[in-house]
């Protein structure tokens, strides 16, 4: 029997959904479904896979060895750690005690890579625990040949439990980078997981080993797995990246009108987004702003204030972000920009038209009247 077939074994006996490692490389590299552009560190990523060091892997003795040892050991403790039988892993463990930090699948996984990645139940939080008692603290800093230590893999499932145990063990996982050199706090929001993103950042606010771009992507995908309070929060505490990466995250704001609470009132779409501002300019705000709002003002603002008119054109230009909003309905992301900055109510799309020609073509002429009137006559 070899791994596949001892996995496949585990599968039907125990009636579970056991991840093979390459499910686990799956989980890892793709995690939740997003928008097709979505923020990755990947897709700039210039970093050539040759001048990367190798991961941190732990013995292949046995994975290398002759079929018969691997057989004999490696797929029993595989079973046990699937399922969470400490009693069959002790068993294991008493015979071949260097087990706890040798790999025991083709990929490099431990048998704390394994269990680690593996539902939560009281019994598999019995079993790690047990595990990690018998390892020294270095021997849960050991990758799988995709760069994971089994901290990673249990962020990716959710095993918060699994995390503390962990954690109190070593903490200096915190600072072993996973796959594509991806750090744990960026993995925990891809992955949304949102208690052990805050606990992440609350243990290293300052992102002093991150780099601009990485802080980007970062506060991009917590808007894109809709995390704006954390959000909001990584904008206040690194106020460049309003004015350096700002548009950027504007744009998925853009694209995110159920985060802002639009009411589905009636009338066509953009007669919906005149009265809105119409509305705002006579009476102000009317009801409880949420973290989206925030982080529109705090970006927009920032990057206003911090930029030339003529790069504000361009950016504008290129990222299309009054249009993008306007398409799908997101009237109050629109009306906050133009709150902020009632220049770019002018601003044309690809065909030249502002929202004032679209107004007009979707209604009638009345509604430029209207707007024009209260927003340059009244107050």
């Amino acid at each position: 029997m070899n791994l596949k077939e001892a996995q496949n074994s585990s599968r039907q006996e125990h009636g579970i959904n056991i991840p093979s490692t390459q499910d686990h490389r799956l989980v890892l590299e793709m995690g939740p479904k997003s928008q097709p552009d979505a923020a990755s560190p990947d897709q700039e990523d210039t970093t050539s896979t040759t001048s990367k060091p190798p991961p941190n892997l732990a013995s292949g003795e046995l994975i290398n060895g002759s079929r018969e040892k691997f057989l004999e050991i490696c797929v029993p403790m595989f079973q046990a750690s699937v399922t969470g039988n400490w009693a069959a892993a002790m068993v294991m463990l008493a015979q071949h005690p260097e087990l706890v930090r040798c790999a025991i699948t083709e990929s490099y996984d431990t048998a704390l890579h394994v269990a680690a990645a593996i539902k939560y139940t009281k019994q598999m939080e019995i079993f790690v625990r047990n595990l990690v008692a018998l390892m020294d603290e270095k021997d849960l800093e050991f990758q799988n040949d995709d760069y994971n230590t089994a901290l990673f893999l249990a962020i990716a499932a959710g095993n918060k439990e699994f995390v503390d145990i962990m954690l109190k063990k070593n903490q200096s996982l915190l600072l072993i980078n996973g796959i594509r050199g991806r750090p744990v706090l960026y993995m925990s929001v891809l992955h949304k997981r949102y208690n052990l993103a805050k606990e992440f950042y609350d243990a290293s606010p300052d992102l002093s080993e991150w780099s601009h771009k990485s802080r980007g992507w970062l506060i991009d995908q917590c808007v894109e797995c809709d995390l704006f309070d954390m959000a909001l929060r990584i904008a206040h505490d690194h106020p460049e990246l309003a004015y350096m990466h700002g548009v950027r995250t504007l744009k998925y704001l853009a694209r995110k009108p159920n985060a802002f609470n639009n009411r589905v009132a009636d009338g066509n779409l953009y007669s919906r987004i005149v009265n809105s501002i119409i509305m705002y300019v006579k009476v102000g705000s009317t009801k409880k702003e949420n973290d989206a709002v925030k982080l529109v003002r705090l970006l927009w603002t920032q990057f206003i204030k911090n930029t030339s008119r003529d790069k504000i054109d361009e950016r504008l230009k290129s990222s299309q972000l009054l249009f993008v909003a306007t398409e799908i309905g997101n009237t109050s992301f629109v009306v906050e920009l133009i709150r902020i900055y009632p220049d770019v109510m002018w601003k044309t799309n690809d065909d030249k038209h502002t929202i004032f020609h679209i107004a007009v073509y979707e209604s009638s002429s009345g509604y430029l009247q209207h707007i024009a009137r209260d927003w340059f006559n009244e107050g």
